[in-house]
């Protein structure tokens, strides 16, 4: 995936985009993973706002550190840090 040349306003309606998705659909299936004893039983504001900042700080690492250069271990490895914060 390429994100080079995107601009910084279009990235962070992304970021946006995905908050208002995590905010809004995120909450019934941190609730099903919490259920299914799959996910920490950790208020859902918490994972959230874990969520939302590693995506936001994740996306800002893309741009100005790796030159909008997503490759498939970096996506692999990104999903397996944050998966192992709130997995049971």
């Amino acid at each position: 995936m390429e994100l080079a040349g995107k601009s910084q306003s279009t990235l962070t309606n992304y970021a946006r985009c995905l908050s208002h998705m995590v905010l809004h659909f995120g909450r019934s299936q941190l609730n099903n993973g919490k259920r299914d004893n799959v996910i920490k039983d950790i208020d859902n504001d918490i994972l959230i706002a874990l969520i939302i900042g590693f995506v936001r700080n994740f996306s800002f690492h893309l741009v100005h550190r790796n030159n909008g250069q997503l490759t498939e271990q970096l996506t692999d490895s990104s999903f397996a840090l944050c998966w192992d914060a709130i997995k049971k």
